[in-house]
């Protein structure tokens, strides 16, 4: 059997609109995925930021580079973990990870680099305070604002901090994070303390001796 020419130039020229076709509705696939992959990525930055500085507050992601492969779509199990060094206002570095079911671990799905900026209540030096001064009440200003360019770390209160050492002497209006300030010892070795286990629903309640001296937030 024989083929014209023009028979074969139709069946070439439709098979290329074909694959044309194809490669449009790929690249619409790929378009509809990129702004679900992009807010599930956000909300893993942020989820994650707030719990390391321990306080609510308004986090603004910016430059966001995505180096994730498919399935970072769902943004109730993305992890996001800030790998070390990160700071708030600089750009930073979040490995990202799907969460495991059924007691399956997690899924690796690569990274995304971001400049994080939040602004929250923050604790800050109300007037100069010399290095190794116990601060009280009046050295310390609490309210909201931008956190600025810090490690980013648990922002403490004012309440937690009154009590506590300067490491070195602070500027006034300066941000007091834990670097800054030596948490108070509410706690002395020999000092008697009571213990609570909760597991399960459960609570058991014992007394002992402190073996160690120790501020809010140490175990």
């Amino acid at each position: 059997m024989k083929c014209s020419r023009r028979s074969t130039t139709w069946r070439g020229s439709a098979a290329a609109a074909l694959a044309a076709a194809l490669c449009l509705l790929a690249q619409a696939a790929v378009a509809q995925d990129a702004p679900a992959r992009d807010t599930a990525v956000r909300a893993a930055i942020r989820g994650a930021v707030l719990s390391r500085i321990g306080v609510d507050g308004e986090v603004r992601i910016e430059d966001l580079l995505l180096r994730a492969r498919d399935g970072a779509e769902d943004a109730g199990q993305m992890v996001a973990t800030p790998e070390p060094g990160a700071r708030l206002g600089r750009p930073s570095r979040f490995s990202l990870s799907l969460k495991g079911t059924a007691g399956q671990p997690s899924t690796a799905l690569g990274y995304a680099t971001a400049t994080v900026f939040v602004t929250a209540t923050c604790a800050r030096a109300a007037r100069p305070i010399a290095a190794g001064a116990v601060l009280g009440d009046a050295d310390i200003v609490e309210g909201m604002g931008d956190a600025g360019e810090v490690p980013l770390q648990r922002l403490p209160s004012a309440g937690e901090l009154v009590g506590g050492r300067a490491r070195r002497a602070l500027q006034e209006g300066e941000l007091l994070l834990p670097a800054l300030v030596s948490a108070p010892r509410l706690v002395q070795s020999g000092d008697p303390v009571t213990i609570r286990l909760r597991a399960d629903g459960v609570e058991v309640e014992t007394r002992g001796i402190a073996t160690q001296s120790g501020g809010p937030g140490d175990t």
